[in-house]
């Protein structure tokens, strides 16, 4: 199994908080602008776990998410860090295996280190008693939790029953959500894998799934050929499990964000974070009441 640190938030009080992100944005571009924050109590309620995923070369990108867990939201979720599989050392294929399917000839050795680490995340997620968990990559930004309707809680209960995977982070091209909890369809291109919640029944499923051939203690994960699609983790992961993107995203990228995988999407995710602060302006912005007219 793959090596984790065990992660303990250190706690700044509410006085010495700055929402991550808005220092360099343009005032124009925050939303404390335009809609008042609802600044919902125990916005975290109901999570006891949190998996992030980092590449032991990525240091900076582990300050950011140190630095993140310092907002006192988490200081009663224990958080784990997976250490990534490193696509430019070659070897991911040491960690995974295919059965009748093949290596996609249009994958990078990047992208299958991606998608190898996020199984490793949800394996250790399988491992906890824990009804749900959070995954998150290491460009998450928590900037939109002033503006959250329904703490984690609230979030799961009102959930489809069905739901297996509920996405909080994806980028946003030509299609917007049309429903609070829209099923999850490839034409949709509701992309990206940097947060989502993963129940814990799913965690169990997808894992004796990907370890049928190999000990868990000692995996070697299979990928056979019942998703269709690329095996990149948003697509492989959303495909396999039942899962439903939430409307108004509650995790966006950080600000001035890099990418190991795909440095020419970067201005993808600036788009869809402005996309982003639109539904909340659409979902949040102030009713004016009518006034009825004098007879």
């Amino acid at each position: 199994m793959t090596e984790i640190i065990k992660t303990l938030p250190v706690t700044k009080s509410p006085s010495e908080l700055v929402v991550e992100g808005y220092a360099s944005q343009k005032p124009s571009d925050q939303l404390v602008d335009h809609i008042l924050p609802t600044n919902i109590s125990e916005p975290l309620k109901g999570l006891s776990s949190i998996f992030y995923i980092n590449m032991d070369r990525s240091t900076e990108r582990e300050t950011h998410m140190q630095s993140l867990f310092q907002n006192p939201v988490f200081q009663h979720t224990e958080i784990t860090r997976i250490a990534a599989i490193d696509g430019t050392k070659k070897d991911w294929d040491n960690y995974l295996e295919f059965y009748q399917c093949s290596q996609h000839p249009r994958m990078m050795d990047s992208e299958y280190g991606c998608t190898i680490s996020h199984f490793r995340a949800i394996h250790y997620a399988a491992m906890t008693d824990d009804p749900y968990s959070l995954i998150l990559e290491d460009d998450a930004s928590i900037e939109f939790l002033p503006y959250w309707k329904k703490s984690i809680q609230q979030l799961v209960d009102d959930a489809p029953p069905d739901w297996e995977i509920l996405q909080l982070s994806y980028i946003l091209f030509d299609t917007l959500p049309e429903e609070e909890y829209e099923t999850w369809e490839m034409s949709k291109n509701f992309c990206g894998t940097a947060a989502y919640i993963i129940k814990n029944s799913a965690a169990k499923r997808l894992t004796q799934y990907l370890c049928r051939n190999s000990s868990p203690a000692m995996p070697r994960y299979c990928i056979g050929p019942e998703v269709p699609y690329y095996h990149h983790a948003d697509r492989f992961l959303y495909a396999f499990l039942k899962t439903y993107s939430y409307h108004c995203p509650f995790f966006t990228y950080r600000e001035q964000n890099d990418s190991y995988i795909h440095p020419e999407h970067v201005d993808f995710h600036s788009e869809s974070k402005e996309k982003t602060k639109k539904l909340y302006l659409r979902l949040l912005e102030p009713t004016v009441p009518v006034v009825p007219k004098t007879p």
